[in-house]
């Protein structure tokens, strides 16, 4: 029976060494086998200053009708046919239209956090819109004092807008290598203006055998290279083509202060091509 016991005892010592030296470790954290991962996936950067090239066509727009108000108010002061009949606020002009390419360029710079993007942007563009105001002369005759005036009034008007552009606010949202993107922001310009108006007054006395008296007034303005501004918004897509090349299509309004009492207003499609830095 010792003689037994002293054996099993052998063979559990060598069994358990044996077990020992051809045990299987076990898979634990750090030491568990993980195959290799693939690479960080390419994600668009928008972050930082870009600049780029960019062309276009709008189509503008021009109110003429208030441009003759002031001129003919002006020519007619202190008479009677302005006091009584008020023809300068007779309408002798109209609306139009007109469409033109344009080319430039923009830089601006951009800030993210995450997929929001905001960013602040230059943008000019030198065009052609050249819009001449339809006319409307207007003859009328009204009893003013004891005269019955024969009153035509005859007007002109032109704007030509040579370039423009916008200082822009954006915002945009990332999604995958598009980003789609809003702005607001100011708009600026140059114009060639000019405006005329012509009264010409036939005066023929209500009794009596005078002649009729002819007077006839005329005014104008014109400026070169003036000054405009007002405002923009708009929007568009921007597509990362390439690790630092992108490409955009936008669609952008801007709608000026009036000179000399013409109103204008620009809506304008564009494609760019541009690089960020």
């Amino acid at each position: 029976m010792r003689r037994l016991l002293v054996v099993l005892g052998l063979l559990v010592s060598i069994s358990g060494a044996a077990a020992q030296e051809f045990e299987i470790p076990t898979l634990r954290g750090t030491d568990s086998f993980v195959p290799d991962a693939p690479g960080p996936l390419y994600r668009p950067r928008w972050s930082g200053f870009y600049i780029g090239g960019q062309v276009g066509y709008g189509v503008a727009g021009a109110d003429f009708v208030g441009s003759t108000s002031d001129l003919v108010a002006h020519m007619l002061r202190n008479s009677e046919l302005q006091a009584e009949q008020f023809p300068s606020t007779w309408t002798v002009l109209g609306r139009s239209q007109t469409g033109s390419s344009s080319w430039g360029g923009f830089l601006g710079y951009n800030i993210g956090w995450e997929c929001l993007i905001l960013g602040v942007e230059l943008n000019y563009n030198r065009t052609h819109f050249s819009a001449g105001s339809p006319e409307f002369p207007i003859e009328r005759v009204v009893s003013v004092g004891s005269n019955n005036d024969d009153v035509t009034l005859i007007g002109s008007g032109s704007m030509n807008i040579t370039d423009y552009g916008t200082v822009r606010m954006r915002a945009g949202y990332e999604v995958g290598n598009f980003l789609p993107f809003g702005f607001v922001g100011l708009a600026y310009g140059r114009a060639n203006i000019a405006r005329s108006a012509t009264a010409v007054v036939v005066q023929t006395p209500a009794s009596g055998n005078a002649p009729p008296v002819t007077v006839t007034f005329s005014e104008s303005d014109n400026k070169n290279g003036a000054f405009i501004w007002g405002w923009a918004l708009g929007g568009g897509v921007e597509v990362m083509v390439a690790p630092k090349v992108f490409m955009r299509a936008e669609y952008e309004f801007a709608a000026f202060q009036p000179v000399f009492n013409i109103k204008s207003q620009i809506q304008t499609g564009r494609l760019a091509l541009g690089y960020k830095f």
